[in-house]
């Protein structure tokens, strides 16, 4: 479900926010939200599966994660997906003495090869922070530095780097 200004509750990525917190947190999500709207544009894509802004993307599992993607088509039936994905580490079971957050950004290629056998991650990183308001700052830079290969390669070099 797409982050707006009313909802929905942050804190199944989170835990538990002061109001003061949370404010910040969806004003920087959505400020986010308005550069991918910015970047899918410049590159004639498509945000998330919703078409718009940072998503909440929350499983049957039980998981929760703030999930900024923008999908293009290019060369044909090749596209381009740039993720940038911001959970919590018990996300996939890790306990820890404090709670943490990772934000990870990629670069996904499809080949479209005649065997589906997925798309090509040619770029994949990831960083850490230690509170709330320092992750969705990971996750402003991540969508920052996505625009920045984007500007570097232009979308035909980042799909070049998917091979043929």
């Amino acid at each position: 479900m797409a982050v707006t200004a009313e909802g929905p509750l942050l804190e199944g990525v989170f835990g538990s926010l002061s109001a003061e917190d949370e404010r910040v947190i969806r004003q920087r999500v959505l400020a986010i939200g308005e550069d991918l709207n910015a970047l899918a544009a410049e590159v004639g894509g498509r945000v998330g599966w919703l078409g718009a802004g940072v998503e909440l993307h929350w499983l049957p599992s039980g998981q929760t994660s703030l999930w900024a993607c923008v999908e293009t088509s290019h060369e044909g039936d090749r596209s381009l997906t740039l993720i940038a994905e911001l959970r919590p580490t018990w996300y996939c079971g890790e306990k820890s003495k404090r709670p943490s957050w990772i934000v990870e950004r990629s670069v996904e290629v499809n080949c479209q090869h005649s065997t589906d056998h997925g798309p090509h991650v040619v770029v994949e990183e990831s960083s850490s922070a230690l509170t709330p308001v320092a992750a969705c700052a990971e996750l402003a830079g991540a969508v920052r530095y996505l625009r920045t290969l984007v500007e570097a390669d232009s979308v035909s070099g980042l799909i070049a780097l998917g091979g043929q």
